[in-house]
Formats: C-alpha cells, sequence, structure tokens
C-alpha cells in the first residue's frame, strides 16, 4: 500500500493536483483487490470448462457477470 501511495503521490504532484490521503488510496486498492477476487473466483470454472472442450449458456453467464464486476471498478 505504501509503495502505491507513494507513486500515486509522485504522478499527482507531477500533475498538478493534491495527494491523496494513505487512508484514500488504501480504501481504493482493497477494493480492487476484491473486485479483482471475485472476477477470478467466477472465470476459473469457465477456464476450466474451456481447457476440457466444454462450454454452456452457464459460462456465458460467468463471463458476463465478471465483466460487469469488473467495469464497476472502472466507472468509479
Amino acid at each position: 500500500m505504501a509503495e502505491t501511495w507513494r507513486k500515486v503521490s509522485l504522478l499527482a504532484d507531477e500533475l498538478g493536483l493534491p495527494r491523496p490521503g494513505y487512508d484514500t488510496i488504501r480504501i481504493i486498492a482493497r477494493a480492487h483487490r476484491r473486485r479483482r477476487a471475485e472476477v477470478r473466483e467466477l472465470l476459473e470454472p469457465v477456464v476450466t470448462d474451456l481447457l476440457q472442450g466444454r462450454a454452456s449458456a452457464w459460462d456465458v453467464a460467468r463471463i458476463t457477470e465478471a465483466l460487469s464486476v469488473h467495469q464497476s471498478g472502472l466507472e468509479r
């Protein structure tokens, strides 16, 4: 977290923006990690099915749900 905060703070300085607080970066990083874990959990069984040469409507639904979780993080 500290390294991320340092990098974001340096970039904010370069752009002439106020530095974010450490707590703000911690909240954002935790949310990102949670979404990434959710996407991974949704897609692991899909990858297994695809590697075994089978795909179903369930797999497509999981991919769609994973995309939705990922995009919800981008909209914030």
